[in-house]
């Protein structure tokens, strides 16, 4: 079966890129704070998958999704989200922690923690509490807490929004995954079954340990 899915990456893996080979495999993962999909491949995949992969598998996370922007009277930027300003919270927390620089295996060990359960309804201040709580001890909080009361959040929020807007393919739905960049439904749905395998299948070369196994996971 193992063997069967590598065969079927490996077919699909030609659109992605053809520098794999020489250069580590980029993951783009564009998710939001309550979306449960997201909560699945985070969790489900990305959590206990990245340590075995982090030595070839770089990720460039994007917390936004269905967010839109708009100006009040005053100038003022608000933000609403697709299931509701708890959502904004989070999102927004993500990315003033995402703009500490902190080693992707630390973010992934946070909002694996900090993503709220599907049971849980959360204010305002406790996401923040639950934000602090299982920050990492290399990244100031005081930092993340002023960028999320601060322009710094809004104005990391506003990037993604543009960046996302630029997106060819626009954004089908959320998660959505890409691979260096290119979107391919097919590997999309390999990842959010099986990450190791299919990151095992794109690359090349100086493959992880983890790809040798006979079943991997």
């Amino acid at each position: 079966m193992f063997l069967l899915k590598l065969a079927l990456i490996a077919l699909a893996s030609a659109c992605v890129s053809s520098s794999v080979q020489d250069d580590d495999l980029t993951l783009t993962l564009f998710y939001e704070g309550l979306c449960p999909g997201c909560h699945d491949f985070i969790q489900l995949q990305l959590y206990p998958a990245y340590p075995k992969l982090a030595e070839r598998l770089k990720l460039d996370l994007v917390p936004h999704g269905k967010m839109n922007s708009s100006r009040d009277a005053d100038g003022k930027v608000k933000f609403s989200c697709q299931h509701g300003i708890e959502e904004c919270v989070i999102n927004r927390v993500h990315a003033c922690v995402l703009d500490q620089k902190l080693p992707s295996l630390e973010f992934v060990n946070f909002i694996y923690h900090h993503l709220p359960d599907d049971s849980d309804d959360l204010d305002e201040i406790e996401v923040l509490e639950l934000a602090k709580k299982y920050l990492p001890s290399s990244v100031s909080w005081d930092k993340v807490y002023g960028c999320y009361k601060g322009d710094r959040g809004t104005e990391i929020l506003l990037s993604y929004e543009d960046r996302q807007s630029k997106l060819n393919p626009p954004l089908p739905w959320i998660p959505n995954i890409r691979f260096n960049g290119v979107y391919d439904r097919n590997l999309e749905t390999q990842a959010n079954e099986d990450l190791i395998s299919t990151v095992c299948g794109l690359l090349k070369d100086n493959k992880p340990e983890v790809c040798g196994e006979t079943n991997p996971k």
